[in-house]
């Protein structure tokens, strides 16, 4: 499981942050699957510019694999000759005393523009993984594994990483740790503990393994049985949420994300609208004077944002006095709130709760890798955390969780424990 940079516009953005400004070399690892020179495989600066940069790792174009760093005037680095290999994983760490590949020592040549050492000097560049500051050096090929410590490792530290990527070598002096495991969403998630998560733009998820369903946008969806734990009138509040790989565009049906509705005004549900291709959310609510209003959301979010990756949709809807709040999720953050005055309550519906179709229509093509009910509302950080942490759902509330990682037949298992198991119906495949 690793990241899949392009070698056009594909690379990850990490923040400033003071405990990525360091005044010492860092020691750098990460395994990288390069197809081609050169790379910039990170930079902390503006630039291409090794003199401007706090550090830098890089392989020039003929397969020279340098680790640099500056002080905004000078510049100095450690030079492995190669050529670095294309078309195969390769393990990198580099640091003062030298460069690794593969977990063995390698001659390198060492150069100070100053003709002394020269001290890292701190920027306010972020870290920019895959491509310069100035958008050069995009790396084509794969990525996994990056670290970045503030001291300088030894070498039975550097191998043991090297046999294991996910030891825990000293990690009060990790800065950065990017597993870039994630398989899904476009955040990657610091392990470090310093919170130096990064922001992916354009470079996609690549696994030999994906949990999850496939439905093919013909017959096949997922089903839940109505249940008293799936009454969103218990507490006039509920979340609901999936992890969805949109696969296609449909211009002649809608595709359903979900529905647990009826066009008698009762219930709610999220789809892709057939004409706009826009994500659209609606819930029936009952409002003072004894109507039913219907209310129809657009979230500005669109099918072909949906086609990049895996994203988590969800929606968070709930009363305050007569006030009902209505609002839309992606990866973790609002896109869509809106709100409406003088609502009594939630209408309920007990039809089956339907993920990937509507009633037999509307059938959705795209792979699902994960579900979830609560009957209350979420905070804003829990639902981050369940962005970041997709398999450690908040318990409180939570009615239903469809993990989808059974792999086999044609049963969901609900991981809530309150029974409301699903199945799959038509040509349903797992993936």
């Amino acid at each position: 499981m690793s990241l899949y940079f392009n070698g056009r516009n594909a690379y990850v953005e990490v923040a400033d942050d003071e405990s990525l400004d360091l005044t010492t070399v860092p020691t750098i690892l990460t395994r990288i699957k390069l197809f081609k020179y050169p790379a910039f495989i990170l930079i902390k600066g503006p630039s291409a510019s090794y003199a401007k940069a706090n550090y830098v790792l890089n392989v020039d174009s003929v397969g020279r694999l340098f680790i640099a760093w500056g002080d905004g005037t000078d510049y100095q680095y450690n030079r492995w000759t190669g050529p670095f290999p294309l078309n195969e994983w390769v393990f990198i760490a580099a640091n003062y005393n030298g460069i690794w590949i593969n977990g063995e020592e390698v001659d390198i040549y060492r150069y100070t523009s100053s003709g002394s050492d020269v001290t890292p000097t701190p920027n306010d560049s972020p870290l920019y993984i895959g491509k310069t500051g100035n958008n050069l050096g995009f790396v084509e090929g794969f990525m996994g594994f990056l670290r970045i410590y503030n001291v300088l490792l030894e070498q039975s530290q550097i191998q043991q990483l090297y046999s294991n990527p996910y030891a825990r070598v000293a990690m009060d002096n990790c800065v950065l740790w990017l597993p870039l495991t994630e398989n899904r969403g476009s955040r990657v998630i610091d392990r470090s503990g310093n919170n130096n998560h990064g922001t992916i733009y354009n470079a996609r998820w690549v696994t030999e393994r994906q949990r999850g369903v496939y439905l093919n946008g013909r017959d096949a969806y997922i089903s839940v049985p109505d249940s008293d734990t799936l009454n969103i009138e218990s507490n006039n509040a509920f979340t609901i949420g999936i992890w969805v790989h949109l696969l296609s565009k449909d211009e002649l049906e809608n595709q359903q994300f979900w529905a647990k509705h009826k066009w008698g005004r009762k219930g709610y549900m999220s789809l892709i609208y057939k004409g706009d291709q826009q994500v659209y959310f609606y819930i029936a609510c009952e409002q003072i004077d004894g109507s039913v209003k219907w209310i129809i959301t657009g979230t500005g979010l669109y099918a072909d944002d949906l086609m990049q990756e895996w994203r988590l949709i969800l929606q968070r809807t709930y009363l305050v006095g007569d006030v009902l709040y209505h609002e839309f999720f992606v990866d973790g953050e609002v896109i869509k709130s809106v709100s409406y005055s003088e609502i009594t309550r939630l209408v309920n519906c007990t039809r089956p709760l339907e993920i990937g179709s509507y009633s037999g229509d509307s059938f959705l093509n795209a792979k699902l890798g994960g579900a979830y009910y609560w009957n209350r509302t979420l905070t804003n950080d829990e639902i981050l955390n369940l962005y970041l942490n997709p398999d450690n759902p908040p318990l409180d509330g939570l009615k239903l969780w469809l993990a989808m990682n059974e792999g086999w037949g044609r049963r969901l298992v609900d991981h809530s424990g309150n029974g409301n198991h699903a199945m799959l119906y038509g040509d349903a495949r797992w993936v």
